[in-house]
């Protein structure tokens, strides 16, 4: 199978909406703030969470054999303004977490992370696929949560800019790309 990108829009296929998110928490202070209505600056450092619900992994597994437990790669490419700083936030031992970012827990079994100034590549094994390597649990609930990762970026421009997609994709036959919706940011002078 040969691949490339996309040139039409409307050929791309989606996760179900809300299923797979990108929260913003304020390094300073764990407080998350609402893209739409934030107030970012240049020079702040965030914390950006990918958030995956069981909607987002059902899709990009739909199609994996029920006893695959291959990880899925998650791509968040970063706007120009964006430098990524920290590859894996709840990896760190020595960075003391705040407000509403202390009360989250990294969800899914990351692999690897791959990390680059304007991207953020990650291969996780969603939690319900995780609980299948473990031993028998007694409270086999699925989570809320598939996987739950963040990492640390910094401001460096001002102006409006449009966060790519995140995309999510099995890392098994057949594989298929699936992509949330991109978003929009403004970053104003200090």
């Amino acid at each position: 199978m040969i691949e490339g990108e996309i040139t039409k829009p409307s050929a791309a296929k989606h996760v179900p909406e809300g299923t797979l998110r990108r929260r913003f928490f304020s390094l300073e202070t764990g407080e998350e703030i609402d893209s739409k209505q934030g107030q970012f600056r240049v020079g702040d450092r965030l914390v950006v969470v990918i958030e995956a619900a069981s909607g987002a992994t059902d899709a990009a597994l739909a199609d994996a054999p029920e006893q695959d437990l291959s990880p899925l790669l998650v791509a968040d490419l970063l706007p120009s303004s964006f430098q990524l700083v920290s590859g894996n936030v709840f990896g760190q031992k020595e960075l003391s977490l705040q407000g509403a970012l202390r009360a989250l827990k990294s969800v899914g079994d990351l692999r690897s992370v791959e990390s680059d100034p304007d991207r953020w590549l990650a291969l996780i094994v969603p939690e319900s696929r995780h609980r299948r390597e473990l031993p028998e649990q007694p409270d086999a609930t699925p989570p809320e949560v598939e996987f739950r990762q963040g990492y640390v970026v910094q401001l460096n421009m001002a102006g409006n800019f449009t966060f790519p997609a995140t995309t999510i994709e099995p890392t098994s036959v057949p594989i298929e790309t699936l992509h949330a919706e991109p978003s929009n940011i403004e970053i104003r002078q200090r």
